[in-house]
């Protein structure tokens, strides 16, 4: 079992959506460990650059049929489908009350880190082209940008560094990556949401990737007899 519900979750996220007339309603979560230990919590928000999960939430079923959203099968995390969600939706509301527990397993996939990062990032392409063949760019501009930048680069930065021989190399194709789409770390919104320090390694790996070699060695060198995890295939395809 993972994630579980407050006994009266679903009533009162409907009696919500009803009483607004929502397409969306969103309550709290919070992050448990396997013992039930409350980990941390979220902030509750609209915005759709700081909220991307489904677990917290209902969806007008009209809503998920006329712009026909689904989950893409066997493509996670889900983020990018409530993101999708959230740009079609005429209102949303919230219910402030935590809810929800997310259960955060030693073996789950966001912990396998391997799996995750892979599929994390084909989950973000496929959050972009979407994205554009829905015309949402241009109403939704930044926060697609700041979406695909952290997701596309956070889900995997440190793994990548930590596991991959070539891994320096495979950030500055990501960064052209985005590059191609008019994505980079100078974009306001980006500079100003990302992670600070994120954001200055980043800076540092484009304008001074000499400076940035010496300071992953220095930080993640003990991994260099455990690299193993290859993104050379992944990497390949996103970049064609």
């Amino acid at each position: 079992q993972d994630d579980y519900i407050g006994k009266d979750m679903c009533q009162l996220l409907y009696q919500k959506a009803i009483k607004d007339d929502a397409d969306i309603v969103i309550c709290g979560i919070q992050w448990v460990s396997d013992s039930g230990t409350v980990l941390g919590d979220r902030k509750l928000s609209v915005d759709i650059k700081f909220n991307t999960m489904t677990q917290d939430k209902i969806y007008r079923r009209s809503m998920l049929k006329n712009h026909n959203l689904f989950f893409i099968e066997n493509i996670i995390p889900e983020d990018w489908f409530n993101s999708l969600c959230m740009m079609c939706a005429n209102k949303i509301s919230i219910v402030d009350k935590t809810l929800v527990s997310y259960v955060q397993h030693k073996n789950s996939l966001v912990a396998n880190q391997r799996d995750w990062v892979n599929q994390a990032l084909i989950s973000e392409n496929c959050f972009f082209e979407e994205c554009k063949s829905r015309g949402l760019l241009e109403k939704y501009r930044d926060e697609v940008n700041y979406l695909y930048f952290y997701r596309y680069i956070w889900d995997g930065y440190k793994s990548i560094l930590k596991y991959e021989v070539n891994s320096i190399d495979i950030l500055q194709k990501m960064l052209k990556h985005l590059e191609s789409n008019n994505i980079t770390i100078h974009d306001k919104v980006i500079k100003k949401n990302l992670h600070k320090r994120l954001w200055r390694q980043l800076w540092i790996l484009t304008n001074y990737p000499v400076l940035f070699r010496f300071f992953i060695f220095v930080k993640y060198h003990k991994y260099e007899k455990s690299r193993i995890v290859d993104y050379k295939k992944i990497t390949q395809t996103m970049m064609e």
